[in-house]
């Protein structure tokens, strides 16, 4: 009895021990990420149904009908040219995007803003325009230091544009965002779990009216928000603190950026920041910082745009989706269809 209590220990040890190490490993994460399915016993539900959905498994967000791709194809474009597009985004663009849903490119190249930088060589016969496009969320971070998006298309190398429509596929490293959420991936995040999922959370919804902590319920009950995005503590949130210091720095920021990627050799630079669903539905819950307003409006802003927050402010419950952090494909076909202008105009 004995040595068998003693095998157990051992072995439980070296369970959990495989457990933490991989789940803090990089190597793990990328392993896992590329290996998970995505239909069958062993994908993952965590966004199939809307990532707010997989944050809190409430059964009426739950969105049978999760469609990624949106559905504007570019069949108003003219002839062909040759222009080379490069997007520097997150995943508002990367799951909603295809090669032929842009006017007339010859080319697209993607770098992603969570992913290491993308090796390119411009092609100085081609007119090469860079998109850099951001969600509120995540704006303040990423432009806090310039050398952020400096670092995302990597010049002079040996591998050229390795990253294209062509080969776009779903990556799974944001899912590792904590530990927590590593060892809940390896062990529990598997389809024939939902169900008990769901029933634990409708349960504590009707109950107990408890969601989880990484979303918020809207006053009329409709749609979920993440919270980061409501927390006023947090660079994330729409209600927190922000000074004309910063929306200073980011500006200088930004413009220097688009100055590094014109010496670079792209012919024309524009930003694009969309909106958090709550800047454009609930501004009622606090102190709104108007972040994106600021930064457009800035007269020391040097840079051209892609004005999402005028799309977003149209028709902001058709904009966004209910159950997933994302726009809804009519609110990325209206951002196309303001890209496509452009790509028409060249």
């Amino acid at each position: 009895m004995k040595m068998t209590r003693i095998i157990f220990l051992i072995l439980s040890f070296l369970f959990f021990t495989s457990v933490y190490f991989c789940t803090e490993s990089t190597v793990f994460k990328e392993w896992f990420g590329n290996i998970k399915p995505d239909e069958g016993l062993f994908s993952t539900d965590r966004y199939r149904y809307g990532d707010l959905f997989g944050m809190s498994f409430i059964s009426k967000f739950k969105n049978d009908n999760q469609k990624t791709i949106a559905v504007y194809i570019g069949d108003t474009c003219k002839k062909k040219k040759n222009v080379a597009l490069y997007i520097l985004g997150d995943s508002y663009v990367f799951k909603f995007i295809s090669e032929k849903q842009f006017c007339g490119i010859t080319k697209l190249a993607l770098a992603n803003w969570d992913y290491k930088g993308v090796p390119i060589k411009i092609d100085s016969s081609a007119n090469s325009i860079l998109i850099i496009e951001t969600t509120e969320r995540y704006l303040r971070n990423r432009f806090t230091y310039a050398d952020n998006a400096k670092n995302k298309f990597l010049f002079n190398s040996s591998i050229q544009d390795n990253l294209n429509a062509d080969n776009i596929q779903d990556c799974w490293q944001n899912y590792f965002s904590d530990n927590n959420l590593h060892i809940e991936a390896l062990l529990f995040d598997y389809p024939f779990f939902t169900p008990m999922k769901q029933l634990k959370a409708d349960l504590n919804f009707k109950w107990l009216s408890h969601l989880s902590d990484e979303v918020v319920l809207s006053k009329n009950g409709d749609r979920l928000f993440l919270s980061e995005t409501i927390n006023d503590t947090l660079s994330t949130g729409s209600f927190s603190k922000l000074d004309k210091q910063e929306i200073s720095n980011l500006v200088s920021n930004m413009n220097g950026i688009q100055k590094y990627y014109f010496q670079s050799g792209f012919n024309k630079i524009y930003f694009s920041f969309i909106p958090n669903p709550v800047s454009m539905i609930e501004l009622e819950r606090g102190n709104y910082n108007h972040l994106i307003e600021r930064i457009q409006n800035s007269p020391d802003k040097k840079f051209e745009l892609i004005d999402c927050f005028e799309l977003a402010k149209s028709n902001p419950e058709k904009f966004y989706q209910k159950s997933d952090s994302h726009w809804t494909n009519w609110g990325c076909n209206l951002w196309l269809n303001k890209v496509n202008e452009l790509l028409n105009d060249e």
